[in-house]
């Protein structure tokens, strides 16, 4: 989707809220849909233009049975896959396309959330050099642990942020962690990761040693 079309789409976004679930940047995310409110965002999404937004539950704020807290940063996901089954349940698939930053709830006239949000900015101007780096600690990483220098070469060679972006889904495994990543400028998220495969790199045995 155009971006242009996205920023547009956001303005209105319908909202499926979940626990410790953060859509990252590039991922695809399974989904079993069962309850009637949410197959009915899935059927709303496949009328329009395919996109909702997977909002990451605010555990820190006092629980709402009715309208959980939720957190600013929203990942937008396309539906790339549908599978539906007679029952009304289905299988889909959603493809991060961008960031979204909630600015306030809308009255819904539907069973699901609506949102207004703001499509997050991702200039990717002067990252060169740290994106450079980070390539440099993969290489180096590969040298240490034989068995990955395959996986490193090809990692390498990913274009721009797809590099930080694939690594965070390997190193990222806290949802709050993956949140600020979700959130932060193309910058920060390649400093995010390059700290945690720095730290690995310091962590990992020598070339050689028993």
């Amino acid at each position: 989707m155009e971006r242009a079309r996205l920023a547009e789409v956001v303005r209105v976004l319908p909202l499926f809220p979940l626990a410790r679930t953060v859509l990252m940047p590039g991922s695809l995310l399974p989904l079993h849909v069962f309850e009637p409110r949410y197959r009915a965002l899935v059927q709303h999404c496949l009328d329009g233009d395919r996109v909702m937004g997977i909002a990451t539950l605010d555990v820190r704020r006092p629980p709402d049975p009715v309208a959980p807290a939720l957190h600013e940063q929203i990942g937008l996901g396309e539906i790339v896959s549908h599978q539906p089954f007679p029952d009304g349940r289905c299988n889909i698939v959603l493809q991060h396309v961008g960031t979204g930053q909630l600015r306030r709830e809308l009255a819904s006239p539907h069973p699901f959330r609506l949102a207004e949000c703001e499509l997050m900015d991702e200039p990717v101007q002067g990252t060169a050099e740290a994106l450079r780096d980070l390539r440099f600690l993969v290489l180096q990483l590969s040298t240490q642990i034989p068995e990955s220098s395959a996986e490193g070469r090809r990692l390498v060679e990913l274009p721009e942020m797809e590099l930080p972006d694939s690594l965070a889904r390997r190193l990222l495994t806290d949802p709050e962690d993956q949140r600020r990543y979700l959130g932060a400028p193309p910058s920060h998220r390649v400093a995010m990761v390059s700290d945690r495969l720095a730290a690995f790199l310091v962590s990992a045995p020598p070339v050689g040693s028993a």
